[in-house]
Formats: structure tokens, C-alpha cells, sequence
């Protein structure tokens, strides 16, 4: 069980901004510093207007249009900024063990074991980039190159809000609450289902002759909408690049004279 809080920092501050990550006194050090969706603007009348200015709400100066998100304005000052972004979720488990068992009939053996990670969120980049084509594509890297993973289904992303991927605010950004998601799972790590030759009226030239079949990684249960809860970054981020924990099946036999 895993339960943490920030108690100080140096020079007295209260808390800390760098990149897309806040540490706050009081709150967890694995928490995700986002925006809050609301849905989205389906019309420009929608947008809230500043009775002080007459000016449509803006994202950093960006007058928010129809087909932008519904970032909540927490402060209310018609500016969707870092000021408006919270702390949600946690990127190190609550709770995490295994668990496991052999049992015996006769001359068979059952021997298995679970992982398990609770109550632990995901930030999903690999949506977020996917969705934000127009902004990832022309950047001069290797994860602009769409020809590598273009042809892997990872995930279904039909379930996003439909955004104007267009749209200067940059809707399809990581650091929001869409993307925000349950990365719990319970994972069969092995399963092995032996027969002792010996034992069960099979004469052979061995002391102890067992014919085996072992499984490993055979499935994981997880709400995560990704391939793999476990392929995410040390910072709870995932971005559809880890290497893909193998799923495969042993046959053998184990002799000992």
C-alpha cells in the first residue's frame, strides 16, 4: 500500500511548476497537474463572454472558438490558463501485490501467479498524439514519422470528444482530463500445468520424469485503453512505444535420473 504527501520544499515555497508538472505542499508528488474537460463548443455563441472586456473567454490569449474544448475556468477570470489546471490521480499504485498457488491431484500440478496494480491513473500521450495530428506530424522527430506505428491498432479512439484539430488552442494536448484514465489491471503472470510420468503408472528409466506446459502474460484485466497498462513511462505517462510484454506458451519435459 502506497500512500504519500509533500511536507516542504526549499526556501518556504508552497509549490513548484515546471514543464507540465506542479508539486504542492499537501497533495501527492504523483499527481497530474491538468485542465478539466467540460466538452465542447458547438457554436461560437457558446463560448462565456467577459462582461468586463466584451471579449469571448481565451485560452493564454487565444479567443476560444466553436469546436475547441470546455475547459472549466476555475477562477473564473476568463482566461484558461496554467492558474485553471488541477491536481488529479496518481501515477504510482495505491495498492499492488500478487498472489498465487500449486495445487496437486494425483499426478497432476496447477501452479500459477497475479500481479496486480490498484487505484493508479494513466496519462494517455498516445492518444493525445494521435488525435493531435496536425501539431505531431510536422514536428522534426522520430515520433512525427507516421509510417513506424501507423499500422498498429493500439486503441480505439472513437470514444474522444470530436475537437477542430485545426484550432490554435491546441484541443487535442495531453496535460487534460480526457486523457486522464484507470491504468488498475490484474495480470496472470504464469500458469504451468505439469503431469508426473512417474506417479501415474508410466514406467521409465527416470526418478522423476514430468511432462510440463507453461503460460506467461496469457491476459490482463484493465479498464486502460491502451495495449498494456504496464508499457507507461516513470512518470505514469504512456506513449504506445514500450516494448510489448511477450505472451507465450512452453512446452517441456523435466527428467532427473
Amino acid at each position: 500500500y502506497n500512500k504519500n504527501e509533500l511536507i516542504a520544499l526549499p526556501g518556504g515555497l508552497t509549490n513548484v511548476e515546471f514543464n507540465n508538472t506542479k508539486l504542492q505542499i499537501g497533495k501527492s508528488i504523483d499527481a497530474f497537474w491538468i485542465l478539466k474537460n467540460n466538452g465542447v463548443y458547438e457554436t461560437d455563441a457558446e463560448v462565456p463572454v467577459n462582461p468586463a472586456t466584451s471579449r469571448p473567454m481565451t485560452y493564454k490569449g487565444v479567443a476560444l472558438k466553436a469546436g475547441d474544448p470546455r475547459w472549466f475556468d476555475l477562477n473564473g477570470d476568463f482566461t484558461i490558463n496554467d492558474d485553471d489546471k488541477t491536481l488529479e490521480g496518481n501515477y504510482m499504485p495505491r495498492m499492488s501485490g500478487g498472489f498465487g498457488s500449486s495445487l496437486t491431484f494425483k499426478s497432476f500440478t496447477l501452479d500459477f501467479q497475479f500481479f496486480y496494480a490498484l487505484k493508479r491513473n494513466i496519462l494517455n500521450q498516445y492518444a493525445s498524439s494521435r488525435l493531435d495530428f496536425i501539431n505531431t506530424e510536422v514536428n522534426n522527430t522520430i515520433n512525427s514519422v507516421k509510417e513506424i506505428t501507423f499500422w498498429e491498432e493500439k486503441q480505439d479512439l472513437s470514444g474522444y470528444p470530436i475537437y477542430n484539430p485545426w484550432s490554435a488552442v491546441v484541443p487535442y494536448r495531453t496535460e487534460q482530463s480526457i486523457f486522464l484514465e484507470n491504468g488498475s489491471y490484474l495480470k496472470l503472470r504464469t500458469l504451468s500445468l505439469g503431469y508426473d510420468l512417474s506417479n501415474g503408472g508410466t514406467k521409465t528409466a527416470f526418478k522423476n520424469c514430468t511432462l510440463y506446459l507453461t503460460g506467461t502474460n496469457l491476459f490482463t484485466v484493465s479498464p486502460f485503453k491502451g495495449d498494456d497498462p504496464e508499457l507507461v513511462n516513470y512518470n505514469g505517462i504512456y506513449n504506445g512505444y514500450g516494448l510489448i510484454n511477450p505472451r507465450s506458451l512452453i512446452l517441456g519435459v523435466r527428467m532427473s535420473f
